[in-house]
């Protein structure tokens, strides 16, 4: 399986950086997931300016060949179904090769989620 992380640093000024990893067995838990992607975020010097950051939740944004949000950092819907669950697998969570997911602080997300405003979005007077 391929899946495509959206690793979010900032709502606001949507900050994301992408990281594709391949050949993901289906029977891989979230949670252990999530220890890999920490783990490459600390290790890999590219993803350096993105250390400053607690990621603790992963979120479906998209699935393949389906409409996406006009939102390109997170999809601000579905929170329920969504965001995954730890000891769930990825095939109990219904990902697909080529899924996109998002990586990212939930308190952050709960911020940005009350006012969904990219700084860049905002008109200038």
């Amino acid at each position: 399986m391929i899946l495509t992380i959206r690793i979010v640093k900032n709502f606001e000024y949507g900050v994301v950086k992408y990281l594709v990893l391949k050949d993901l067995e289906e029977t891989v838990k979230i949670g252990e997931l999530k220890e890999r992607l920490k783990k490459i975020i600390k290790t890999d010097s590219k993803f350096l300016p993105f250390r400053s950051v607690e990621y603790e939740t992963i979120k479906i944004f998209s699935f393949p060949f389906q409409n996406k949000e006009d939102n390109f950092v997170i999809n601000l819907t579905k929170d329920d179904e969504w965001i995954l669950d730890d000891e769930k697998t990825l095939k109990e969570c219904n990902l697909e090769n080529e899924c996109e997911i998002s990586f990212f602080n939930f308190q952050m997300y709960q911020t940005f989620k009350e006012n969904p405003k990219r700084v860049f979005d905002l008109k200038k007077n």
